[in-house]
């Protein structure tokens, strides 16, 4: 049961990190270029993803920083890609999201094994 609770809460810290960054971008795409935009919000969606894990995974446990900022930058790209009606290279992005879910799934386990 504890692992459903660990895994629900990395989902909730990837797409609240990723809404953040979307967010900010949306806000902040009339004052500045279009590029440096995405990139504002691609880096606030990093630095949310710090603290979420730290708040929401028992007091931050370190190895779950790298697949949750990564995962962040995954689906923020994609919102970026619907909000623009890319819809065709969506498809692209749940690839590439389930790939790295996947590969971070087993990194957590290693992690996990490693330092039990």
């Amino acid at each position: 049961m504890i692992y459903l609770t660990i895994i629900y809460m990395f989902m909730l810290a990837v797409i609240i990190s990723a809404i953040g960054g979307f967010i900010f971008y949306k806000l902040i795409y009339k004052k500045f270029s279009r590029t440096l935009s995405y990139v504002l919000g691609g880096f606030l969606s990093l630095l949310l993803s710090i603290p979420l894990t730290k708040l929401l995974l028992f007091g931050g446990i370190w190895f779950y920083n790298l697949p949750i900022a990564l995962l962040g930058i995954v689906v923020y790209i994609a919102f970026i890609m619907y909000s623009n009606n890319n819809i065709k290279l969506i498809k692209w992005i749940g690839i590439i999201t389930l790939i790295l879910l996947i590969v971070a799934h087993v990194y957590l386990i290693i992690m996990t094994i490693y330092f039990n």
